[in-house]
């Protein structure tokens, strides 16, 4: 299947993206220039990236490693849920002591 998609007559740009033999993908940024007859008479690598972990996304014109953000850990969820548990227990305590001082 052959798509030739945005490039059309004079210079024009767009990703191409790309796998090598190990698994990696990775995009090149062109620039192909077609003469008016619809033939390619020039093509300009503009700049490249690959991701060397083999099957691993990487974003069109991303040149920078991301970094993803950390999960909060199972103890700081367990002490979150302790302290809420807390402030339960404290408010039925006040609750109870209110009814007994008006009773």
């Amino acid at each position: 299947m052959v798509n030739r998609g945005a490039f059309g007559p004079g210079a024009s740009n767009g990703f191409v993206g790309f796998s090598n033999s190990a698994g990696d993908l990775g995009w090149m940024h062109i620039q192909v220039t077609i003469d008016g007859s619809g033939f390619p008479t020039a093509l300009e690598v503009i700049g490249l990236a690959y991701n060397d972990v083999a099957g691993a996304p990487i974003a069109a014109g991303q040149t920078t490693e991301t970094t993803a953000t950390p999960e909060p850990s199972t103890a700081a969820l367990g002490l979150l849920a302790l302290g809420a548990a807390g402030i339960l227990a404290l408010r039925k305590r006040r609750n109870q002591l209110g009814k007994a001082i008006q009773g």
